[in-house]
């Protein structure tokens, strides 16, 4: 006779297996199925959307979640992004550079300047922390020129009442539609399910207008996943907790004071009571009384005696906050972003760089991600300009990288004093050096070279209007000591022919 489990199999502890994650079924656990699929199947299409709608919900009530996606999208986005061209074409890249900045970037989506090529940007690294992704549809308006239209996450998918399978006609016929993306023979995605408000399909876009981002933690993934998704419910039940104690903070603010007394209730020979209505809500006959808004009075029966009281307040507590914090932590800690940069900061010099250089590196990670969208945008566009005859035919159309955001640290003088020496041992250029301020090279050449050419110019209109020669070097004088002329080289008694 054998002790069985729940699930009527032997309750027994065996030895025979050397890793104990791998047992099943010992009675130490509930018994588990092993699944070996693709994360698609594991995260079927209805459990991605729960997914998505979860983290929507929760982007939009808990601070947490919404301040750790929006830094790091300040962080990897910033005032940069200005296209920099890396071809040979000097002339050319000078001419598409200004188009881009000046005309395209402010004009780039088909909603308006409100969102321009930064902004799209932006709104691109929330929704792939947020939703899991975003499409960008690449079109132009009725004058050929090109426009960016960015698709929700939710606006591909599968059209109501049609589940994952080969399509059975039109351009795509016997193509495989799993969770809105088409995929020919091979696994590779060549069209989209754009669908309507009514999440019917309105039509199919090709992958070669579209740029599906998304940060993919899975090599067979298809759709990506929210940030958050390992700790959506856990952020739900903090956020609900948090929820229920708001409303027992106010429901013990709203006591002003306990009165206990034989009664158990008011004392009716009160004439305050009889002048203000209260008893019987008898009219005031006239008499204005001012009364105390927010606190009250409660009263209980006391079995001998009376007397006031206020209630004391010691919600929520060092456990309830202990809880909040723990569940902070852990969802941070799966998005990989530092805890002390969104909730309670260490103050600790060494804690705080480890946490800075933590955030830097999500930062560049994402910016990685970003790059590869923002580079097919603007090579479209310049394509599409090209065609237009709006900018001349090159080579070297595509050749584009874009400017950065100054890193992150918590010591601007010391990393300053690291770039310099950098550059002076030969091992960093200038091109380094100005990255980190998210400034081009050439900008910089171009603005010093401006600079020093007004110097001179401004120097000699005002030497010739005062008769008053004044030096170059001291319209750059860093300090009072350079006042002093250099001394003539040369001259030395001393020195020998």
């Amino acid at each position: 006779m054998a002790i069985v489990n729940e699930y009527g199999q032997p309750f027994l502890y065996s030895n025979h297996q050397a890793a104990r994650a791998a047992r099943r079924g010992d009675g130490m656990r509930p018994y588990e199925p092993v699944q070996l699929y693709d994360i698609g199947k594991l995260v079927p299409r209805r459990d991605r959307e729960t997914l998505l709608s979860a983290s929507r919900r929760l982007y939009l009530n808990q601070p947490i979640l919404a301040g750790a996606i929006e830094q790091k999208s300040m962080y990897a986005i910033g005032r940069a992004w200005l296209p920099k061209f890396q071809g040979t074409d000097t002339e050319f890249g000078k001419l598409a550079t200004e188009w881009l900045v000046n005309q395209w970037y402010p004009l780039c989506d088909i909603r308006g300047t409100d969102y321009d090529f930064k902004t799209a940007l932006y709104g691109l690294s929330n929704a792939i922390s947020r939703d899991g992704g975003e499409f960008i549809y690449l079109t132009f308006d009725d004058t050929g020129f090109p426009r960016i239209q960015n698709i929700p996450y939710h606006r591909i998918g599968n059209p109501a009442g049609t589940n994952d399978g080969p399509i059975e006609s039109g351009l795509y016929r016997n193509a495989m539609l799993r969770d809105g993306v088409v995929y020919n023979r091979v696994g590779q995605p060549v069209a989209y399910a754009y669908l309507n408000e009514k999440r019917e399909l309105d039509k199919y876009i090709s992958a070669r207008d579209t740029i599906h981002s998304f940060d993919p933690a899975w090599s067979e993934m298809g759709r990506g996943l929210p940030a958050f998704t390992h700790s959506l419910n856990m952020l739900r039940d903090a956020l609900q907790s948090h929820e229920w104690e708001h409303m027992a903070q106010l429901m013990l603010s709203s006591i002003g004071l306990i009165e206990k007394n034989e009664t158990g209730g008011p004392d009716y020979d009160d004439p305050s009571l009889a002048l203000t209505g209260v008893i019987n809500n008898l009219p005031t006959s006239g008499v204005s009384v001012e009364t105390y808004q927010g606190g009250q009075v409660r009263y209980f029966k006391a079995n001998s005696g009376g007397g006031l009281e206020t209630i004391k307040n010691d919600r929520p507590g060092e456990a309830w906050e202990n809880f909040q914090d723990r569940v902070i932590r852990m969802a941070l800690a799966g998005d990989n972003w530092p805890y002390s940069l969104v909730w309670k900061p260490s103050g600790q010099g060494t804690a705080e760089r480890h946490e800075i250089a933590k955030a830097q590196r999500a930062v560049e990670d994402r910016q990685d991600l970003i790059e590869k969208a923002a580079h097919r945008m603007v090579s479209y566009a310049i394509a599409k300009a090209q065609k237009l005859g709006i900018l001349p035919q090159s080579a070297d159309w595509w050749k584009w990288t874009f400017t950065k955001p100054q890193k992150l640290t918590i010591d601007d003088g010391r990393i300053s004093k690291e770039l310099i020496e950098g550059w002076k041992a030969g091992y960093i250029n200038q091109t380094d050096i100005l990255g980190a301020y998210g400034k081009p090279l050439d900008d910089h050449l171009r603005e010093r070279a401006i600079e020093i050419a007004k110097r001179k110019l401004i120097a000699a209109e005002i030497s010739q209007e005062y008769g008053i020669e004044i030096e170059e070097r001291e319209m750059a004088m860093l300090n009072p000591n350079e006042m002093a002329k250099p001394e003539p080289v040369g001259n030395d008694e001393n020195s020998s022919d």
